[in-house]
């Protein structure tokens, strides 16, 4: 089955750089699940569909590696 669920709080990649996002739709295409997420803070225009591969577990050890790598990115 699905990784994430609609509705869940999760970590999406934009970019290069993780956001904290919500799941908004999930759906299965083209042999592949595919995510809707809206970027919590951001406008709705940029909500967009994103494969697994774009997403992380909206967990402290995650969202501490995300800082972490930010950091580095602009250092």
């Amino acid at each position: 089955g699905s990784h994430f669920e609609e509705g869940e709080r999760v970590l999406a990649k934009h970019s290069d750089c993780f956001y904290e996002a919500k799941v908004l739709k999930v759906e299965f295409k083209d042999n592949e699940w595919k995510y809707f997420v809206h970027y919590i803070g951001w406008n709705k225009s940029w909500d967009e569909w994103i494969r697994l591969d774009c997403l992380l577990k909206h967990s402290d050890e995650n969202i501490e590696k995300q800082k972490e790598q930010g950091l580095k990115q602009q250092g």
